[in-house]
């Protein structure tokens, strides 16, 4: 998946939508990256903006602001610590659709060690081990 996102943004392409949906593993066990009707060019930095992307995996600042190819690198932490555990780190109110990122609370949690160093460098969060 690391290698695919690779490729795309060594090409210019800001996926804006990579989730357990958008992976796809063929029948040797090799990951590919589908779905790429949220993507656009983007040869700089930090030009991107429109609120897409599926709730549950996508960088806050992609409902805010401007952002980059480094909303991709945020959706697929969360896309590795659901296919690691099961649900998404990030909490969507099924009624208000309110979105909580208490990332810092689910990653206190997570073991091994190796994969919350990894997964805190992905969802940009300071961790001090």
């Amino acid at each position: 998946m690391v290698i695919g996102l690779e490729f795309i943004h060594q090409h210019h392409i800001c996926h804006r939508n990579i989730s357990p949906r958008s992976i796809l593993i063929s029948g040797t066990g090799h990951c590919m990256i589908s779905n790429f009707f949220e993507s656009v060019s983007s040869a700089n930095n930090n030009d991107l903006s429109g609120d897409v992307g599926s709730a549950q995996f996508k960088a806050p600042e992609v409902a805010t602001e401007n952002y980059g190819k480094s909303c991709d690198i945020f959706s697929l932490g969360c896309t590795i610590y659901y296919l690691y555990y099961g649900e998404s780190p990030i909490v969507t109110d099924p009624i208000t659709e309110q979105i909580s990122y208490k990332l810092l609370d689910r990653l206190n949690k997570v073991s091994p060690l190796g994969m919350q160093i990894l997964l805190a460098k992905m969802l940009r969060l300071g961790f001090n081990k």
